[in-house]
């Protein structure tokens, strides 16, 4: 019985998944073509990046593969709390975010920390599914005193908002989030060694960075920890490449079925 209802809370999210994802592909691939030709060019851009690996063997995605019920076998009954869910192209798919939120359900963190702000809205989810004092992290913004013009190497992948953090401020949860801003390469974590229980890597996707924000999430990892990495597929290769290098250092699950990565003690 119990392997029945996991089966139908699977094709549920899979059928929801199919369902945004239709969506995506008829607002910004077809009918922004006639509007917006540019953003429906930036969309189809990343599906076909995303349809055909590279051919360097250093960037095929290869971590060993397990579905999240057999990773966390109790998580069948785990409860999501979605706020105000925007599907747009640059947000998280859904049935990761759902992902996401049922293992923050799960753990039950204390304290969240996240490298990679971009507009909240995965923040927002992380706060509205648990009790934990959130901590995120991005560049700072036009205006801000320590702002500097952000080096864009691939305008696909390097998106930098003019308000990070715009979708959970003034809401529910925002009083027990916390904007950091800095960049990821030479903040200071020390503060947060040892303790964050949930931390979530989705900053830049370059090779450098990805190693610098999993060396630091590895030290801020608490003793009963837990980390995310986000975009493990082949449009993003320097986070595959950084993430396989890693799996040789300490153990690593790619989330069946999503982009997900996941390290826990």
């Amino acid at each position: 019985m119990g392997r029945g209802i996991d089966t139908i809370r699977s094709l549920d999210r899979l059928l929801l998944s199919a369902i945004h994802r239709c969506r995506n592909v008829l607002g910004d691939g077809l009918l922004d073509f006639f509007t917006y030709p540019a953003k429906a060019g930036s969309f189809w851009n990343r599906i076909v990046r995303g349809a055909y690996s590279p051919e360097d063997p250093k960037i095929q995605v290869d971590i060993p593969q397990q579905s999240l019920a057999t990773i966390f076998p109790e998580i069948g009954d785990t409860p999501v709390t979605l706020v105000d869910y925007i599907d747009t192209p640059e947000v998280m798919p859904i049935n990761e975010l759902l992902t996401v939120c049922q293992l923050v359900h799960l753990r039950e963190p204390k304290v969240i920390f996240e490298i990679g702000t971009f507009l909240g809205g995965t923040t927002l989810q992380l706060a509205a599914n648990s009790q934990a004092e959130v901590y995120t992290l991005d560049l700072p913004p036009r205006g801000h005193k320590e702002y500097r013009q952000p080096q864009v190497w691939d305008p696909e992948l390097d998106l930098y908002p003019d308000q990070p953090g715009v979708r959970f401020r003034g809401s529910t949860w925002g009083e027990r989030i916390h904007q950091l801003f800095g960049n990821s390469q030479d903040y200071n974590f020390t503060p947060y060694y040892g303790s964050v229980d949930f931390v979530f890597v989705d900053g830049c996707h370059h090779y450098e960075f990805v190693m610098s924000d999993s060396q630091n999430a590895l030290k801020m990892m608490s003793a009963n920890g837990i980390i995310i990495w986000h975009d493990y597929a082949t449009y993003a290769p320097g986070v595959v490449q950084a993430l396989n290098e890693l799996s040789k250092l300490v153990p690593l699950v790619h989330i069946a079925g999503t982009s997900l990565v996941i390290h826990t003690r």
